[in-house]
């Protein structure tokens, strides 16, 4: 693993790490982009020979032009499996990528893109064992992913157990076998904007549903695309960075981002998702999703990072200004700024500063134990904010001593007028014992808190009329995940009220990771556990959401 921090630091990690996951050792293959398809329940296409039975799952074919096949081979024999290969018909290839390593669900597999000739004997995708394979009715999931994908091409699949081979050849051309969704049709009517007089009793939220499970606490979800349906996750130990659709299940890996918390950041005008990796020395990556992603630059980064548009920032421990990068990687200005000289940002501090973009200009707010500003990249001006030096914590250092006071998981109401953020007492511990819910308004340096009724907040996301916010908390903070509540708050009002239909389903996390609200409102996901579930399986659920709106 790694060693990121200095010595505190490494203390710092490894409470990050128990905070937030199982402490995992680094994964010993190198993560390449991998687009992954949650198979339907059942096969379009199924062919046996030799005691392997080939199942074709159907293709998915993506706006870009590209497609995912999903294919499962089931071997019944008493030989374990050594290698499957499916034909690629004079596609074009892309992932998984040679020299990767594909996981299954079994276990992982070298990927060979195979010519003509030699073994298997034709193009293909081919993926051989790292394990001991599979045998006795036993079964694993392959996707792959092209371009120029032709459903009439016939394709040959091959399988091989031993000296067993088995080989089929299929025509995908099967209308049952395009999974490709239905385009959403374009409404007639002007697109809604939030009602800013909405109340809390204006909101009405469905029943849970479980859209995926996973035995691993890591399970995280950070954010939604601005489709609405795309969700930005970590499923688990693989500390892989996907993207969800909540409608289809169909799943897309970006990265592996190493054992830390999940920064990544979409950039919607480049197409890319980039993320900070803690594989080896830190890095910064953009990935599209399909190539290998891109190494932007190397440098000891903070956990945080930022993007907004075709831009990503981030922060190396101790330095004075922060890094800007496009989608094409290529390195941009930043205005003069000594982030030291307002006291953030300092050097071996285990805790380094949290960066939140604007969202839709050119500013950032960051924030840690040292501070909180707010900085216009375009004009280099510096707003600074002392979060020690207003009533409101007057009430606070009555009941807690051991300051200061200071800003964790902020994020900007989509009006751009405030921002929500966790206001923590003291030096960063495994578990913060007490938090509350602060809206700070850059304008007027007005800040202001709403009594929520739970000792810890673990997680935000504000309503699209930037008046309403989700908030998750528990009573008391403990090192065992466990039941938490989801409350809708009010910041005009200051009042709170308790979503019953979620309070026996919620899971809190203490990254910030809990929940995403999507940008028009309508859908929520969240980390959850159904009561059916066992204990050590966690979730996470979507629920549709209904509100007011004007034309």
């Amino acid at each position: 693993m790694n060693r990121i921090f200095s010595t505190t630091g490494g203390l710092a990690l490894l409470a990050l790490l128990m905070v937030f996951a199982t402490v995992m050792a680094d994964q010993p293959w190198p993560g390449f982009p991998t687009l992954q398809s949650t198979a339907p329940t059942t096969p379009c296409l199924t062919a046996t020979d030799q005691r392997f039975t080939f199942a074709f799952y159907g293709y998915l074919n993506h706006p870009d032009g590209t497609s995912t096949l999903t294919w499962q081979v089931t071997n019944s024999g008493k030989h374990d499996i050594s290698h499957v290969a499916f034909g690629a018909a004079g596609w074009t290839r892309l992932a998984p990528q040679p020299g990767s390593l594909y996981r299954g669900e079994l276990g992982d597999y070298p990927v060979e893109w195979t010519k003509d000739k030699g073994n298997p004997g034709f193009a293909s995708v081919k993926y051989e064992t790292q394990f001991d394979g599979f045998s006795q009715e036993a079964s694993d999931t392959f996707t792959l992913t092209v371009s120029g994908f032709d459903p009439a091409t016939p394709v040959q699949v091959q399988a091989k157990a031993g000296r067993t081979v088995g080989v089929v050849a299929f025509t995908l051309a099967d209308p049952a076998c395009d999974r490709t969704p239905a385009p959403t049709p374009a409404s007639p009517l002007p697109t809604p904007t939030p009602n800013p007089d909405l109340t809390l009793d204006d909101y009405s939220f469905g029943e849970p549903r479980v859209v995926m499970t996973s035995p691993f606490a890591s399970l995280a979800v950070l954010d939604w695309l601005p489709d609405n349906r795309r969700a930005i996750i970590m499923p688990g130990e693989s500390f892989e960075i996907q993207t969800l659709d909540v409608t289809t299940g169909v799943t897309v890996t970006y990265g592996n981002i190493g054992p830390t918390y999940p920064h990544a950041v979409w950039l919607e005008a480049a197409q890319k998702m980039a993320f900070r990796s803690a594989a080896g020395r830190t890095r910064l990556l953009l990935s599209d999703g399909i190539n290998e992603p891109a190494i932007v630059t190397h440098g000891n980064f903070r956990q945080s990072l930022a993007g907004h548009g075709n831009k990503v920032m981030v922060l190396n421990e101790g330095a004075e200004s922060p890094l800007l990068f496009d989608g094409d990687s290529n390195s941009l200005p930043v205005p003069p700024i000594n982030l030291l000289a307002y006291g953030l940002n300092t050097p071996m501090r285990p805790y380094g500063p949290e960066i939140c973009w604007h969202p839709f200009e050119d500013r950032v707010a960051m924030f840690d134990i040292g501070g909180l500003l707010i900085f216009d990249l375009l004009t280099g001006e510096v707003q600074d904010f002392d979060l020690n030096d207003n009533d409101i914590q007057v009430q606070f250092t009555e009941r807690f001593s051991g300051g200061p006071f200071w800003a964790v998981n902020g994020e900007w109401s989509p009006d751009g007028q405030n921002i929500a953020f966790k206001l923590v007492l003291g030096m960063p511990t495994p578990f913060f014992k007490q938090s509350w819910l602060v809206i700070l308004n850059p304008a007027s340096h007005e800040v202001t808190s709403i009594p929520l009724p739970f000792e810890v907040l673990l997680d935000l996301a504000w309503a699209p009329n930037s008046r309403q916010l989700l908030v998750v908390g528990k009573e008391r903070i403990s090192g065992k995940e466990g039941d938490a509540n989801i409350f809708l708050a009010d910041v005009s009002t200051n009042e709170v009220r308790l979503l019953d239909q979620f309070s026996t389903s919620a899971l809190g996390g203490y990254g910030g990771y809990t929940l995403a609200w999507s940008p028009d409102g309508y859908r929520l996901v969240y980390r959850c556990r159904s009561d059916d579930m066992p204990t050590d399986v966690f979730a996470l659920c979507e629920t549709n959401v209904t509100l007011g709106v004007t034309q």
